[in-house]
């Protein structure tokens, strides 16, 4: 009885590693990713430099 867990439990504990894990990712990945980059940082999206190249080539080709 001494070694007894319950199955239920032991998946709350990687649950909660696992949050706290990504939480403390989430606070520190601004400064790890470089700002050249455009995904994986809060309030950027990962579309975002394909839709700011499409413009660009959009606008020399209309100026030509």
């Amino acid at each position: 009885m001494n070694e007894f867990r319950p199955i239920c439990l032991i998946c709350c504990i990687y649950k909660d590693c696992g949050k706290f894990v990504g939480f403390e990712i989430k606070m520190c990945i601004g400064k790890i990713i470089s700002k050249c980059y455009s995904a994986f940082v809060l309030g950027r999206q990962i579309l975002d430099g394909v839709l700011t190249l499409n413009e660009i080539v959009d606008f020399a080709k209309r100026s030509k």
